[in-house]
Protein backbone atom coordinates (compact mmCIF):
# COMPACT_ATOMS: atom_id res chain seq x y z
CA UNK A 1 0.00 0.00 0.00
CA UNK A 2 0.91 3.58 -0.33
CA UNK A 3 -0.07 6.56 1.02
CA UNK A 4 -0.32 10.06 -0.31
CA UNK A 5 -0.08 13.17 1.68
CA UNK A 6 0.20 16.91 0.49
CA UNK A 7 1.19 18.97 3.54
CA UNK A 8 1.40 22.54 2.98
CA UNK A 9 1.87 23.27 6.59
CA UNK A 10 5.10 21.03 6.86
CA UNK A 11 7.14 23.79 7.92
CA UNK A 12 10.67 24.06 9.23
CA UNK A 13 14.00 25.38 8.87
CA UNK A 14 15.89 23.52 5.62
CA UNK A 15 18.16 21.37 7.59
CA UNK A 16 16.44 21.45 10.93
CA UNK A 17 16.65 18.75 13.31
CA UNK A 18 12.59 18.07 13.16
CA UNK A 19 9.46 18.87 11.45
CA UNK A 20 6.33 16.65 12.75
CA UNK A 21 2.89 16.25 11.68
CA UNK A 22 -0.14 13.95 11.68
CA UNK A 23 -1.16 11.17 9.28
CA UNK A 24 -4.36 9.33 9.82
CA UNK A 25 -4.40 5.88 8.40
CA UNK A 26 -7.85 3.84 8.48
CA UNK A 27 -6.28 0.31 8.54
CA UNK A 28 -3.34 -1.38 9.90
CA UNK A 29 -0.03 -1.91 6.97
CA UNK A 30 2.50 -0.91 5.56
CA UNK A 31 2.66 2.49 3.84
CA UNK A 32 5.27 3.58 1.97
CA UNK A 33 6.51 7.11 2.05
CA UNK A 34 9.07 9.38 0.12
CA UNK A 35 9.99 12.94 0.12
CA UNK A 36 9.36 14.34 -3.53
CA UNK A 37 12.36 16.78 -2.86
CA UNK A 38 14.65 14.75 -1.04
CA UNK A 39 13.82 10.92 -2.35
CA UNK A 40 17.33 11.34 -4.30
CA UNK A 41 18.76 11.47 -0.67
CA UNK A 42 17.80 9.04 0.89
CA UNK A 43 14.51 10.49 2.66
CA UNK A 44 12.22 7.39 1.88
CA UNK A 45 10.88 4.86 4.70
CA UNK A 46 7.85 2.92 5.58
CA UNK A 47 4.92 3.79 8.46
CA UNK A 48 4.24 0.36 10.10
CA UNK A 49 0.88 0.81 11.51
CA UNK A 50 -0.83 -2.16 14.05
Amino acid sequence: MEATLNSPSVTGDPGGTQTSFTVPFNHSGSYAFHCQYHASAGMVGTFIVS
